[in-house]
């Protein structure tokens, strides 16, 4: 009996050596392995972690935040990256920021809690060369997570648009065998983008595995003083099957950016 489990071990084996040649290292993964690829990376926001169904942002997928000026999108994005870095003792992990812009201000990112010695901050001078560099950032397997500021940045002139369609499968692909969350940063509406761009970010959303929304509700005001604003996050799409829900945050104004309870 062991016998002939030895050789069902060892066929399946090659037969598993023969896929992993033609399609790719990445194509086959255990039931374990696949279940610890589901973790996500804390938002430290309870409430929205608890939202997304997967703890926070997928790793190996597209996240994409979505929301106007003011509405905690930029906050929680860099409180992701914070969390990113957090390893073990022994190893703490790389983050990256395509700052499409040149708008991120590392004061208001180190206040979030990320590490700016841990940081790379990339200003690309094109569509095309975003995509690219975007692509080898994944393919490198050495950042935690990557967040690009913005894709309606990227989307405003033709070049972006068409790079973004010919190239951003090859990044969801890549992403698959990375041990990585990619984030992509958008406005919910922006009125100054042309129709093909607009087609675009819808097409964008294909690949994304969780997409939410963020809307200012109001500020947050303490004797005269004004500390904080609540925000209401609504998903859009997930894998967990809970698309329409929504979670209400306060992003509280101080020397460290701060998650609050839902309010």
């Amino acid at each position: 009996m062991d016998t002939l489990n030895d050789t069902k071990s060892e066929r399946i084996k090659a037969a598993i050596k023969q896929m992993e040649h033609r399609w790719g290292s990445g194509v086959l993964v255990t039931s374990r392995a696949a279940q610890a690829r589901a973790e996500g990376l804390s938002t430290t926001f309870p409430a929205l972690d608890q939202l997304t169904g997967v703890g926070g942002i997928p790793l190996h997928a597209v996240t994409l935040l979505a929301g106007n000026s003011t509405s905690g999108k930029l906050t929680v994005a860099y409180k992701v990256l914070s969390r990113a870095q957090q390893g073990t003792p022994e190893r703490r992990h790389s983050v990256a920021i395509l700052d499409l812009g040149a708008s991120s201000d590392p004061d208001y990112i180190s206040r979030s809690g990320v590490d700016l010695d841990r940081l790379l901050l990339v200003r690309p001078q094109s569509g095309k060369q975003v995509l690219r560099v975007l692509l080898d950032l994944v393919k490198s397997r050495e950042l935690r997570a990557i967040l690009l500021d913005s894709l309606s940045e990227l989307l405003v002139d033709k070049e972006g648009a068409s790079a973004v369609e010919q190239m951003m499968p090859q990044v969801n692909l890549a992403l698959k065998s990375a041990d990585c969350a990619l984030l992509l940063l958008d406005e919910a509406r922006p009125p100054w983008l042309p129709s093909l761009a607009a087609e675009t970010s819808r097409a964008v959303r294909h690949y994304a595995s969780l997409h939410v929304e963020f809307l200012r509700e109001g500020w947050i005001e303490s004797e005269g003083e004004c500390w904080g604003y609540r925000v209401r996050a609504r998903l859009l799409k997930s894998r967990s099957q809970r698309q329409g829900e929504s979670a209400t945050l306060a992003i509280a104004f101080n020397e460290t950016v701060r998650a609050r309870e839902t309010w």
